[in-house]
């Protein structure tokens, strides 16, 4: 459970004081005590979250409830929290944006997260603040690297690991080593994992090997407790990744920059100070005959996308019991990406479309949130954010060798030749919490967040072939206006945890992916609908005498589109899981069984729902023991039984527009050992 110091003022205030300073020296000091988070916010380390392994960020969000994700292959699992996914989630990487190079999603957010390399990862699911950019109605995820101030006597930290999964003959290994002292430290951080193709649970090979690097290296200014600048540069990169799909991905690459500088005691008129900067530019090549055979179209797309920002954010302290939070932000990323296509040459440079024509789109927000004690039992956040975005199309008009430009596309489908577009958005909050006897917590929150629409929504611009429909976007989108209820409440007892919630989120101009027609030539396009989701989340954990402990989860959302009185595509089903865990000081062992329901709500007239999809029960083990030289050993077996099964939620080819249902894999053993030394 996270914890966090409360001690802090106290040790201030009596080092503060002339008298006591000159008569006293003070140690450190560090008092912790439980910091329950609100229900549908979840906080740990990477291992905590999932003892298995994950082969990338979207993979171990899974296991968080209420949290699903979309596969097209062995990495590049799409998250989707409450029923939204992609941009309606804001996904931040050390406190940056980082957005991917595959207009089909290939390559999300997430895929640029190796787990291990992280130490914490929290989950935020609807909107719950206003501090971490606009838009993301369905939640928040931020992965985190966190390196503390090195004491007086300690100079070097440093873990390692490796681990094999049987099922794809997937080797891991990773390391993570930091040196310094009280003024500063380095921080080197590598991974490295090589997937083979694994199996489903009737024998059947999926495509989806692939090869991920990373490496970090962090360079910290600590001169006091109060005071920390970072740099970080990075790099992650993928190759020879196979995709289910028509096309693979024979390289991805992610290379970042981040420059912070945070300070906890007063600066000017503020109390406290957190400025940073951030660049991600990921280049990324899909193609469809570099590691398949193909006797037909040569396809290949390269793309870049480019996203930098910064945050400048304040604290200020009014009266004992009420903390402001003040800052600007501001995401641009500029994404470009262009389709080559040749019948018959294996040097494929004929410009088919330019799918991304140099699209550029910059959002500049500013906020405030005020978070205040009313009483010892009752606290409340009201915030406010005020959000500029401006979009535009920098090649709209420039045609390809096909001989149509981008622009022609959205005159004949949208009868518009737009290729700009401005808005002025403006979300908030307020969130109560009350504490009853015994240990309960109530929350209620009601929330309006916009979200605007992506480069991808607003201007893809693929133009179709005999073989293939087009996929243009909408360059007259209206951004999406959410607008949330939730309640929640948290129960922690002497052996009990429980939490519940539940949401109901009314959602103006939800821009749908839909086919759309001109003229007998059909898309794949965007337009807006009125449309509305609600569900809940139940999480309990029960300790069951000295060693044993239960828990149990479930998780549902419903979504429906109003406009045209049809289910929302693409909602994934109920979902539940049990779980009992033995636990001995050096060791422990678990069983978990997974189920889902089947999905009847489907609309396939979109194009996006396959099918009806049947429910499903997995049963997962797993062990942990800890050896000496502060090494511990976990294994276990996912999908113990072989089950054959497919997540409802899927992904779209690229090429054809069609749906595709990937299945996952079928029973694998797995084995990692950790260390920290």
């Amino acid at each position: 459970m996270p914890r966090r110091p409360v001690a802090a003022a106290v040790v201030t205030a009596l080092t503060a004081s002339p008298a006591l300073a000159q008569d006293t020296v003070l140690d450190a000091v560090t008092v912790e005590a439980t910091r329950l988070l609100p229900p549908g916010e979840t906080e740990a380390a990477p291992d905590e979250l999932s003892p298995a392994p994950a082969a990338d960020g979207g993979e171990l969000l899974r296991s968080v409830p209420g949290v699903w994700g979309s596969r097209l292959g062995g990495a590049g699992v799409d998250p989707v929290i409450r029923g939204q996914d992609e941009t309606q989630l804001n996904v931040l990487v050390d406190g940056g944006y980082v957005h991917g190079g595959c207009p089909n999603r290939m390559d999300p957010p997430t895929s640029y997260v190796a787990p291990e390399t992280f130490d914490r990862v929290r989950v935020i699911k609807g909107s719950q603040t206003v501090v971490y950019g606009g838009g993301g109605p369905g939640g928040t995820v931020l992965f985190e690297r966190r390196t503390p101030r090195f004491g007086p006597d300690e100079h070097v930290r440093s873990k390692a690991g490796a681990g094999y999964r049987g099922n794809g003959h997937t080797a891991e290994v990773f390391g993570d080593v930091a040196a310094g002292t009280g003024s500063g430290y380095a921080r080197v951080i590598g991974s490295y994992a090589d997937a083979d193709n694994y199996r489903d649970g009737d024998g059947n090979q999926v495509r989806s090997a692939y090869t991920h690097t990373s490496g970090n290296a962090l360079l910290g200014y600590t001169p006091d407790a109060a005071t920390r600048l970072e740099l970080g540069l990075g790099t992650v990169q993928g190759r020879d990744v196979l995709y289910a799909g028509p096309m693979d991905a024979p390289h991805s690459r992610d290379d970042s920059a981040r420059l912070r500088f945070e300070r906890s005691r007063p600066v000017a008129f503020l109390d406290g100070v957190k400025a940073e900067g951030y660049y991600h530019d990921v280049h990324h090549l899909m193609d469809n005959y570099s590691l398949r055979d193909n006797t037909g179209m040569r396809m290949r797309v390269p793309s870049d996308s480019l996203t930098v920002g910064g945050r400048l954010q304040g604290e200020l302290y009014s009266g004992e019991h009420t903390t402001w939070t003040v800052g600007v932000d501001n995401q641009t990323r500029n994404r470009e990406a262009l389709r080559y296509s040749d019948m018959m040459s294996a040097h494929v440079d004929y410009v088919q479309s330019l799918m991304w024509p140099d699209v550029t789109t910059a959002q500049t927000g500013v906020f405030a949130q005020m978070d205040r004690d009313l009483s010892a039992t009752d606290r409340l956040r009201v915030g406010l954010r005020y959000d500029r975005v401006d979009a535009r199309a920098g090649r709209a008009d420039e045609a390809a060798d096909s001989g149509t430009a981008p622009a022609d596309l959205y005159d004949r489908f949208y009868n518009t030749r737009e290729d700009a577009a401005g808005e002025n958005n403006v979300g908030g909050l307020v969130r109560y919490a009350h504490d009853l006897e015994g240990g309960v917590t109530l929350h209620a929150t009601v929330s309006r967040s916009v979200r605007t629409a992506d480069e991808t929504e607003r201007f893809i611009a693929a133009a179709g072939t005999p073989m293939m429909d087009a996929w243009v976007g909408n360059p007259d989108l209206r951004p999406e206006k959410h607008h949330q209820a939730e309640l929640g409440v948290r129960w922690a007892g002497q052996a009990t945890e429980a939490t519940a919630s539940a949401y109901y989120d009314r959602v103006s101009d939800y821009i749908l992916t839909d086919k759309i027609d001109a003229g007998g030539a059909t898309a794949t396009g965007y337009r807006n609908i009125t449309a509305e989701l609600y569900g809940g989340e139940v999480e309990v954990g029960q300790g069951l005498g000295a060693h044993w402990h239960a828990r149990a989860t479930a998780a549902y959302v419903h979504g429906a589109n109003l406009t045209d009185a049809a289910p929302l595509p693409q909602i994934p089903p109920l979902e539940g899981s049990v779980g009992l865990d033995y636990r001995r000081e050096a060791w422990s062992a678990g069983a978990d069984v997974r189920m889902v329901d089947r999905q009847h709500r489907v609309d396939r007239s979109t194009g996006q729902d396959l099918q009806k999809t049947p429910g499903y029960a997995v049963v997962n083990l797993h062990g942990e023991v800890r050896l000496p030289a502060r090494l511990t050993l976990r294994a276990g077996v996912d999908n113990l039984l072989d089950r054959t099964y497919a997540e409802h939620i899927n992904r779209q080819d690229s090429t054809t527009g069609a749906s595709i249902l990937v299945n996952e894999p079928g029973r694998s053993a797995w084995v990692r050992v950790s260390g920290r030394f």
